[in-house]
């Protein structure tokens, strides 16, 4: 940690920075394949978690303290989101961008994220079960950390992820992890998380409203920097009602002209 309080570990080589969901603690640890194709395919990363507030003005104060003028940014899931914003307020600060999972979505003055999503899937669905403080945080409780871990990691189903109220399983339930993340990742993980709690990374979740509500002034904005998406079949956003008409048909081009 420097004097800016900004973490970061340094290799040498061209600059990237790497948005990666979910928010959680120790970002440097991604487990399954994500840290080890950066190792193998990339001469070095500056990996970025998803930062603090909507826009990722920890990385550019990053990248102030690193005395880079622009990078390329990498991101995927939550840290496709923060990439996104990036790009939209500091497009002077990117020389390219790659997105994966999450495409760009223009902001919708007429209606919440929560609420939207509550009509679309109900109150089960996981982000809208995790608006509430501490239900999750008890489930998560209830099921054990590296249980609940292997649950979201081997979840690879094309369809919405329900939490019930009557939860999403057993404590003793015995999950196969697939060949890509090991039984050592998960316990590094798991004890990451049990040191920090759940919390932090779910308030990304409560706090989507008001992330709408700070990004009014930027309605219909765009994203000028030049782009590549990158969405696999089986994503589970890629089967969000439109998603493939609006990606597929050039909708998202509308609003990423450099796409």
């Amino acid at each position: 940690m420097d004097e800016s309080g900004i973490k970061h570990k340094m290799f040498q080589g061209s600059i990237f920075f790497w948005a990666k969901g979910e928010p959680g603690p120790r970002p440097w640890f991604r487990p399954c394949m994500w840290r080890r194709k950066a190792r193998a395919r990339w001469c070095c990363c500056y990996m970025a978690s998803q930062s603090s507030g909507t826009g990722g003005g920890d990385i550019v104060a990053l990248m102030d303290d690193l005395e880079q003028p622009q990078v390329f940014v990498v991101g995927h899931d939550w840290g496709a989101i923060l990439a996104w914003y990036l790009c939209m307020f500091r497009p002077d600060r990117v020389k390219a961008l790659v997105n994966m999972s999450v495409p760009f979505i223009p902001r919708i003055a007429s209606i919440k994220p929560v609420q939207f999503l509550t009509a679309m899937y109900g109150d089960a669905y996981y982000i809208c079960r995790f608006q509430e403080p501490g239900v999750a945080e008890a489930e998560i409780e209830r099921l054990g950390v590296e249980t609940f871990l292997k649950k979201i990691f081997t979840y690879h189903k094309p369809e919405p992820f329900y939490i019930s109220k009557e939860g999403t399983g057993s404590p003793n339930e015995k999950i196969t992890l697939p060949y890509w993340i090991t039984e050592e990742e998960i316990s590094y993980y798991a004890k990451s998380f049990e040191k920090t709690g759940f919390t932090g990374p779910l308030n990304y979740y409560r706090c989507l409203d008001l992330s709408w509500d700070l990004m009014a002034p930027w309605s219909g904005a765009e994203i000028t920097v030049p782009t590549k998406f990158i969405i696999g079949d089986h994503d589970m956003t890629y089967h969000f009602p439109g998603i493939q008409m609006y990606i597929n048909l050039h909708g998202m081009k509308m609003f990423v002209p450099g796409l």
